[in-house]
């Protein structure tokens, strides 16, 4: 794949979702990559055509199969207002001519009227999809069926009643037939179906088509179109449901819920002010291949391979977009003091000053100022390559000078980030509830091993509710493991369970290293930077149910870590001697800095809660003592409220047993996510009788960031798709009591 220049490299995928090696093994397409864009506001005083090359950039660095734009291809309203003024001028000169159409001689004086009105909004629609068909760029790939081909990348778009009208109809149907790639579906959202992944792969995008969808929390809005969607439609329900014109970025998966979904950020200056759009930027969706992809009619069955999942990725371009000031210089044949002026005018957030501001800042006298910012509007709009200047005009009722926004939309071009990039890769689990019944151990300790390994994954995060706990009468109502009614053996149990899972991440990665290395032993010191390497580094924090034995005066977890810094200690050294190696001076120093809490930092005053990750950005684990929310990004957005409260751009939370990711993007830290991990339990009694769902497994999220601003995340969420069974407490006492002759027992 060609790299673009100022663009990351593609995003390096995990070995069993490696698309183009699967696609060149079998000769042909595996899988897919769906790029996601919405809102682009044609016509609208956030468009970008900047933003929109470096968003379609990112979908061509990514080899994306297909695209879609989903909502917003124009903004409807002002695209309105402004075909209402080019057909009154038009009429105008019209009548100054005294033009004559032959075509409408025959018509009445008021049919004549509303036909010549109606040639020249027509006029109006030409002219507007033909700029749109020159400023969507187009895409080539391999083509799937035969490589040696290069094949165009359709893009579909679905129109928004809301964000673009029906003009935006109309003028979308015109562009499909200027642009033999882009394709209109229905208005309002359509059912895609996805080649090569099977017959039931169906994605359906939804664009909001009534009312207003202001509101404080992002998935309101998504979760009512597709509620409404699934009551009124008699057709089977997709693979995914994908939502645009939000504006934000949300990756839900099923299971709390019984449809999965991702939202589309925007990719336009967002002006208007709503709380709950936040995002600009691009998503790719990437579906794992058909192989993997499995299950029966009814999609009660998820993939087979758990370490294969579907991942969403999302590009930030809001930095890029709230900066793109910085990226204005100055004519070549700008004078000195007329540079000073247009680097004055970029400091400003809003690209403008006043002739007062410019003499008591810049020292200038009113005859210099006007002289400058005269010879300055009469200079052209320049972009060449490394050069974009916008222009300026003067508001005569604002008294103010402004660069162009004709200018700062179309002649402007972004340098976007670029490689090294400093990359975070987590794998976060909670609620295991060690001792219960319903804790599905199988998964955790086969499963996520391979989900850690297969994603590369350095940081592991236990997110609280370490053991089930005691209170309520949980062993008296049977919902503990026989003979785990007790907090010291329900810690120990946890801790060799997560203990498990580490060395069988650590033991993979050591036995490749040392086939690399063949006959030859490392240094001491080789050794010793292997083990910190490979050892995973484990953060967590005690959630409610680990701290109810705080109440009996116990401190919650201590021995949980204890047993695991002793567990992980005797295992690396029974691997090491596997090896016919000595472990290394203070490896019990090593094993305590790799697994423990984040602990309060009094000298940097730092809550408990927070941590650094390897990149340098700080992170929060969060365990709240509350209950869930019917909106299911509410906890999500608390928790990265909290989070950002702390100077944390990674929230990583639990409690509720759903699963949630959420992007949000602050003036002061930039993009921040928020992962909310589910359990590693099926579910409860407790859950049951309240008629709640679950999401059962662990999530995964990688950060792609430079100078602590995050550029990209990727996201994804494994479990077990077939829940199994509770332990039956009475097969565990009548295996005992057959040792002894004794009848089974029957309840």
């Amino acid at each position: 794949m060609t790299e673009v220049k100022g663009m990351p490299p593609e995003p390096e995928k995990v070995a069993a979702s490696n698309l183009a090696a699967m696609a060149s093994a079998a000769g042909t397409q595996a899988g897919a990559r769906i790029g996601l864009v919405s809102r682009i506001d044609y016509g609208g005083e956030g468009f970008r055509l900047p933003a929109i090359i470096a968003g379609f950039d990112i979908l061509k660095n990514e080899g994306t199969h297909m695209n879609m734009l989903i909502g917003g291809l124009v903004n409807g309203k002002e695209l309105e207002a402004q075909m209402k003024v080019f057909v009154a001028e038009v009429q105008y000169q019209d009548k100054e001519q005294n033009r004559i159409f032959k075509e409408l001689a025959q018509l009445s004086a008021t049919d004549r009227k509303k036909a010549r009105k109606a040639q020249i909004e027509a006029q109006f629609y030409m002219k507007t999809a033909r700029d749109l068909a020159d400023i969507i760029p187009q895409m080539l790939i391999p083509d799937p069926e035969d490589p040696s081909k290069k094949k165009i990348v359709d893009l579909f778009i679905v129109t928004s009643r809301v964000l673009d009208g029906k003009i935006g109809l109309t003028i979308a149907r015109l562009l499909s037939g200027i642009r033999p790639d882009i394709r209109v579906w229905h208005e309002g959202g359509d059912r895609f179906p996805v080649k090569y992944l099977g017959k039931d792969k169906i994605l359906w995008a939804l664009a909001p088509m009534e009312g207003n969808f202001r509101g404080e929390y992002y998935s309101t809005v998504a979760e009512a179109m597709i509620k409404r969607k699934k009551k009124q439609s008699t057709k089977k329900k997709p693979f995914m449901w994908i939502v645009g014109g939000m504006a934000s970025a949300i990756n839900k998966p099923r299971g709390e819920l019984d449809f999965r979904y991702v939202t589309v950020p925007a990719l336009h200056r967002l002006e208007e002010v709503r709380v709950s759009e936040n995002q600009q930027g691009v998503r790719i969706v990437e579906l794992p291949p058909k192989a993997v992809l499995t299950g029966d009619e009814a999609h009660d069955a998820e993939e087979t391979n758990r370490a294969d999942r579907y991942l969403v990725r999302t590009y930030n371009l809001k930095d890029t977009i709230s900066q793109e000031l910085t990226f204005i210089a100055p004519p070549p044949d700008a004078t000195d003091t007329q540079k000073r002026i247009i680097e004055y005018m970029k400091e400003g957030e809003d690209g403008w000053t006043t002739p007062g501001l410019l003499r008591s800042n810049l020292g200038l006298s009113p005859e210099t100022i006007a002289a400058e910012m005269a010879a300055l509007q009469a200079m052209k709009p320049l972009q060449k390559k490394g050069q974009s200047f916008p222009g300026i005009s003067f508001d005569e009722a604002a008294k103010k000078y402004c660069f162009n926004l004709a200018g700062v939309q179309r002649k402007l071009r972004y340098v976007m980030p670029s490689s090294p990039w400093d990359e975070d890769r987590i794998v976060s689990f909670a609620c295991i509830h060690g001792g219960s019944i319903e804790t599905d151990i199988e998964f955790f300790v086969n499963e996520v091993p391979k989900i850690i390994l297969a994603n590369k994954a350095t940081v592991f995060v236990g997110a609280g509710d370490h053991i089930e706990g005691m209170s309520h009468n949980l062993d008296k109502k049977g919902e503990l493991i026989a003979g785990f009614n007790n907090h010291t053996l329900q810690e120990m149990f946890s801790a060799h369970t997560t203990g498990t899972v580490i060395i069988k991440v650590f033991n993979e990665r050591f036995r490749a290293a040392m086939l690399k290395l063949g006959d030859k032993k490392p240094s001491e010191e080789k050794l010793r930077g292997m083990i910190n390497e490979f050892l995973l580094l484990y953060m967590f924090i005690p959630g409610n149910h680990d701290c109810w034995q705080a109440n009996e005066g116990h401190i919650p977890l201590k021995v949980y870590t204890l047993t695991l810094e002793s567990f992980i200690l005797d295992e690396v050294e029974r691997i090491l001697g596997e090896y016919s190696l000595e472990s290394p001076p203070h490896l019990k120093d090593l094993v305590a800095h790799k697994v423990h809490s984040p602990g309060y930092n009094v000298s940097a005053k730092r809550y408990w809660q927070v941590f650094p990750l390897p990149s340098g950005l700080m992170a929060c684990i969060q365990h709240p003592y509350m209950s869930r929310m019917k909106t299911t990004s509410g906890r999500p957005q608390q928790m990265l409220e909290f989070a950002t409260r702390h100077d944390c751009q990674v929230s990583i939370g639990a409690n509720f047993h759903v699963a949630e990711c959420i992007e949000d993007w602050g003036s002061d830290l930039g993009q921040c996510v928020s992962l909310e991990v589910g359990t590693i339990k099926h579910g409860s009694n407790y859950e049951r009788n309240q008629m709640k769902m679950v999401d059962q497994g662990v999530g995964y999220l990688r950060i792609l960031s430079k100078n602590k601003r995050i550029y990209m995340t990727e996201s994804a969420f494994y479990g077990e798709p077939r829940p199994r069974p509770p332990v039956d407490n009475l097969v565990i006492i009548n295996e005992f009591i057959e040792k002894f002759g004794i009848k089974k027992l029957k309840i």
